[in-house]
């Protein structure tokens, strides 16, 4: 985790997404968003004390197919190295006062007590 800043507008998740060796990893087959985009918006922000779960902003471009095939969230690259590749996503602001999140993905343990700076 890079990142987590929150204002009363908006949270900001900045995050590196890389491999875990040296070798190149194909992103696309993590499940991130729902099928068949390719974005991170099934990533989450629990906050400890409410235990509600926040995701990025999604959208609903006009004209479209009704569906919020736009996301406030990094499209994933097509694969990352040990060096990764940094993402984001703005999700709804957090409740005044809050000092830690916890941080879910799919395919990976959630990383708790992340801190949070405004």
């Amino acid at each position: 985790m890079l990142q987590v800043t929150t204002s009363p507008q908006a949270t900001r998740v900045t995050w590196r997404l890389k491999s875990a060796s040296s070798a190149t990893a194909n992103t696309k087959s993590f499940q991130f968003a729902r099928p068949p985009l390719f974005d991170t918006r099934l990533l989450g922000l629990v906050n400890p004390q409410t235990k509600v779960t926040l995701h990025p902003y999604t959208s609903v471009p006009a004209g479209g197919n009704g569906m919020d095939n736009e996301c406030a969230c990094s499209s994933l690259p097509d694969s990352v190295n040990a060096k990764g590749t940094v993402l984001y996503a703005v999700l709804p602001a957090l409740p005044a006062g809050a000092s830690t999140v916890n941080v879910t993905l799919p395919g990976f343990k959630p990383m708790t007590g992340v801190k949070v700076t405004s």
